[in-house]
């Protein structure tokens, strides 16, 4: 990579030692959750845990901003006050708040583990319930709305759909104030319903679906809406169902060849971990599957960074290292033109010019 030219810092300025290394623009985490006993009560908890907790979770990953795509009500709310105050050092934080299930689809993985979102806190029965939430949500600073439009509810019935009006009332209430519709898809009915919705980001890929065709993949690129693959969330999940290792592949392979497409077709794709959910918080995985997927160090890095700044409309102040962009920084060890795992290999994180993650 190009080395930044080198200009004089003025008298006092606290300077890092970037020597040989690399440095990028700082990373979004397109999909990540606010959720677990570490975001509960975070009005009332002490500064210096929740400090550690975002360092270790995003700060040593290199993210900078972070989009919660569910979390447990005001909790999120709460966070972001208290960073944007300066009370807690850490990533931006930009939130949905509680997602939108379908009425009585509360999706299975949720049901009995307290997350705080799970039951009547989520479903939506009806447009005008739906819309009513969505428009106190983002009263209430929400930075869009998540949709379950396909819902895992196990048994006979396997994927609930979310109804296509209701899902439509809830995408146009966030529309109409300017704010991103997130969509969980799950399946080919699903994806149908998002698009129906008007959503602008497939939350996760559709390996269920099978390989997309080319009407699908055409579709998404004409209406914008930017795909978060999850793949390493998928292969940890797929597995953890203890399932022959060639349907693990033949789901994930799914997901890769979507994601292959998608930017193939000239598609946007967000990097997103679904991290919260999931426990584990390296980004190395995904960064592999990634490259798997047929995308090079410099698609994935955009992944990271112009992507999502130009997909939620802040392309004039983030995402590249630019006068008078956002001091948002990541310093890697390494050169990912060498190889894409590089991206994990955060020496540090600088956000808004400020040090939020130090490698030991």
């Amino acid at each position: 990579m190009a080395a930044l030219a080198r200009s004089p810092s003025p008298a006092g300025t606290r300077t890092l030692d970037a020597s040989g290394k690399v440095v990028v623009a700082g990373f979004w985490n397109s999909h990540a959750h606010l959720l677990g006993p570490a975001y509960r009560n975070v009005g009332k908890a002490p500064a210096a845990k929740l400090e550690s907790t975002l360092r270790e979770q995003y700060g040593q990953w290199g993210f900078t901003t972070v989009y919660d795509l569910a979390s447990a009500p005001g909790e999120a709310q709460a966070l972001v006050r208290r960073i944007e105050a300066g009370e807690v050092t850490g990533p931006r934080v930009l939130s949905t708040g509680v997602p939108f299930f379908p009425a009585g689809g509360t999706p299975i993985y949720v049901r009995g583990h307290d997350l705080g979102i799970e039951g009547d806190v989520a479903e939506v029965v009806d447009a005008e319930a739906g819309r009513n939430r969505a428009g106190e949500q983002l009263a209430q600073g929400a930075r869009g709305v998540k949709l379950f439009t396909g819902s895992i509810v196990g048994g006979s019935e396997g994927v609930r759909l979310m109804d296509a009006a209701v899902a439509s009332a809830i995408g146009k209430v966030a529309r109409d104030r300017g704010q991103p519709v997130f969509a969980h898809a799950t399946d080919a009915g699903g994806l149908v319903v998002a698009l129906q919705a008007g959503a602008d980001v497939l939350a996760h890929a559709t390996p269920a679906s099978g390989p997309w065709d080319a009407a699908t993949v055409q579709r998404l690129v004409a209406e914008g809406v930017a795909l978060v693959p999850t793949l390493a969330m998928f292969e940890l999940e797929i597995r953890r169902e203890q399932v022959p290792e060639p349907v693990v592949q033949r789901l994930v392979g799914n997901a890769e060849a979507q994601v292959a497409a998608l930017q193939a077709a000239g598609g946007q794709v967000l990097f997103g971990t679904d991290a919260g959910y999931i426990e584990d918080f390296d980004t190395t995985r995904e960064l592999q599957l990634l490259a798997a997927a047929g995308l090079d160090w410099r698609q994935v890095l955009a992944s990271l960074t112009t992507a999502p700044a130009r997909m939620f409309g802040e392309a004039d102040t983030r995402g590249r290292i630019a006068r008078g962009f956002a001091a948002d920084l990541v310093v890697l060890g390494a050169d990912p033109e060498q190889g894409v795992e590089a991206l994990a290999d955060v020496a540090y994180t600088l956000r808004a010019g400020e040090l939020i993650h130090r490698a030991d």
